[in-house]
């Protein structure tokens, strides 16, 4: 009796998926995938960073350290690069701002 039972619940209560089941799947699956990439933006990838410091405190800390301050001390206080701090130091170059530099020259824009 029970072997009987249990013959006839396998028959109708299967477990096995069929081959055009996980054929369905497979296609919504990458239905699916591809409209996500459709419908979700894509990630901002940002350019570099945020000038972290002014004209006004590069101008401070270069006077700081022409009156013979250590340039790291000088660098971490104003949180300005050590390397640029001691290029523009040593060779007296100007200084048109932290950042990137424009693409048009003022004359242009």
């Amino acid at each position: 009796m029970l072997t009987n039972s249990y013959a006839s619940r396998s028959k109708t209560c299967s477990t096995r998926i069929s081959t055009e089941e996980k054929l369905l799947f497979f296609t919504l699956s990458l239905i699916l995938h591809s409209l996500l990439h459709i419908l979700m933006p894509r990630t901002y990838v940002k350019k570099g960073q945020v000038p972290r410091y002014s004209n006004e405190d590069f101008q401070l800390a270069l006077k700081e350290i022409a009156e013979g301050s250590d340039i790291r001390d000088t660098a971490k206080k104003y949180n300005i690069p050590k390397l640029t701090l001691h290029s523009h130091h040593s060779s007296q170059t100007s200084h048109h701002g932290a950042g990137r530099t424009t693409h048009f020259t003022e004359l242009e824009e």
